[in-house]
C-alpha cells in the first residue's frame, strides 16, 4: 500500500496531488494509470503535463473496468479525469471491488495545467 500519502481530515482517502504523482514517477514506482479525458492528448499542455499524460493510457470507465479483470488488486492504480470527479467516482467503485491502492489525481488535468503555468 502507499503509505506515504498523508491527507487532511476532510480529504478523501484516496486523493493524490502533482507532487505525489510526480514522486511516483520519479520513484520509478510501478502504477496503471488511466486517463479518462482522452481529448487532453491532443494538445501540447508543456513538458510536465505532455509526458504525464504520455505515460497514461486513454481509456473509457469501462474500458479501465475490463483491463482490471484479471488485475492484481493490491497493484497501484492512479486515474486522472479532466476535473477529478470522473476519476474520484471511478476510484471509489474500484476500492469497493477490492482495489487497495486505488488513487485519482485531485482537480484532475485541470490542477496540471494550472500548477504548470
Amino acid at each position: 500500500m502507499l503509505k506515504w500519502i498523508h491527507k487532511k481530515e476532510n480529504e478523501d482517502s484516496f486523493s493524490i496531488e502533482i507532487f505525489q504523482l510526480e514522486n511516483l514517477i520519479n520513484n520509478k514506482i510501478p502504477f496503471l494509470f488511466f486517463n479518462l479525458s482522452p481529448h487532453f492528448l491532443v494538445k501540447d499542455y508543456g513538458n510536465f503535463v505532455s509526458s504525464v499524460l504520455k505515460l497514461s493510457q486513454a481509456v473509457t470507465e469501462q474500458d479501465v473496468k475490463k483491463k482490471l479483470e484479471n488485475t492484481d488488486k493490491s497493484k497501484p492504480i492512479i486515474l486522472i479525469c479532466e476535473k477529478g470527479s470522473q476519476s474520484r467516482s471511478l476510484a471509489q467503485h474500484l476500492q469497493k471491488k477490492g482495489f487497495i491502492n486505488t488513487f485519482f489525481i485531485k482537480d484532475g488535468i485541470m490542477s496540471l495545467i494550472e500548477e504548470k503555468k
